[in-house]
């Protein structure tokens, strides 16, 4: 359900409407016979369920050690938008997590794959090019048109929408020790706990 998109009508009497928050939206009368495109588009919040668990699951499908099952986690991994999975990915999602970027520099913070497509070659998306838009040519009836959207760089499914959203954390406690050797404080120990990845901001 992903709210607040805009759905563009392009044709006779061009339309646009917003997604409401369980993601629908609606065209008021349209001319029968008239040929239209219908087109959604999200470029906001880019960080939004993107955390290093994304770098991590990526990172793994990239050595071969846990591949990404499904062609929409491959597009959402696909965070420069080269049409393939890259260590150039891992590098602008690096940045993202570390504040250099507040937007990815080549890509949209979503992406839209009409839902009635089926992927010739899951394993490999880019290998045509997917509808982002559907065309009706020429219009009889109502219809309903639906569109899959695939948050780009959040390969886990975390995205959330309101206010006060936050990525799903375990409550795994992690202890790190340190010590005071000649005036300098020297981090010694960081225990063992079950968890692939953690990112923090430590203010002394």
């Amino acid at each position: 359900k992903v709210a607040d998109a805009m759905v563009e009508l392009l044709g006779p009497g061009g339309l646009m409407e917003m997604t409401n928050q369980d993601g629908e939206y609606g065209f008021g009368p349209m001319l029968p016979g008239g040929s239209y495109s219908v087109h959604p588009v999200k470029d906001d919040d880019h960080l939004n369920g993107v955390t290093t668990k994304d770098l991590v699951f990526i990172q793994r499908h990239l050595l071969g050690k846990s591949e990404l099952p499904s062609a929409y986690q491959r597009i959402a991994a696909d965070i420069n938008n080269s049409g393939s999975i890259s260590a150039a990915d891992l590098s602008q999602l690096r940045r993202m997590l570390l504040g250099y970027y507040s937007e990815f520099p080549d890509n949209t913070s979503w992406r839209f794959v009409d839902a009635e497509y089926v992927f010739p070659d899951p394993s490999n998306p880019w290998h045509e090019v997917w509808p982002e838009s559907y065309d009706i040519n020429p219009l009889v009836s109502d219809m309903n048109i639906n569109f899959t959207g695939i948050k780009i760089g959040d390969v886990t499914g975390d995205v959330e929408f309101g206010l006060g959203r936050n990525a799903s954390r375990s409550n795994e406690e992690m202890i790190i020790e340190y010590e005071l050797i000649d005036g300098v404080y020297h981090f010694v120990k960081v225990s063992e706990a079950a968890i692939n990845s953690f990112q923090m901001t430590l203010g002394w």
